[in-house]
């Protein structure tokens, strides 16, 4: 099962997707592919281009992809929420 839990306040807007399984980032994971019609490799780069920090974390429990993403604005007084989704695999 993978779960998405997302907050947004302020200008912070903060995804966390969690997966019970285990990923390590190559180092260049963040880089666009030498070959740029590989058929892998461009999901890190595009993901670190358009968020302002990723982390990756492994546990017991599985692999969690947090990304943070500074905003200009905040969300609406009425819409600032926790949210939590679990998504069919």
């Amino acid at each position: 099962m993978i779960r998405l839990r997302w907050t947004w306040s302020a200008t912070r807007l903060e995804l966390i997707l969690s997966d019970p399984g285990h990923f390590e980032p190559p180092p260049d994971w963040d880089q666009f592919p030498k070959d740029p019609f590989a058929e892998g490799g461009r999901g890190g780069f595009l993901i670190s281009s358009y968020v302002d920090h990723v982390e990756h974390l492994n546990s017991s429990v599985g692999h969690e992809l947090i990304l943070v993403k500074t905003t200009a604005e905040g969300p609406q007084a009425a819409n600032v929420a926790v949210v939590e989704e679990e998504l069919p695999s």
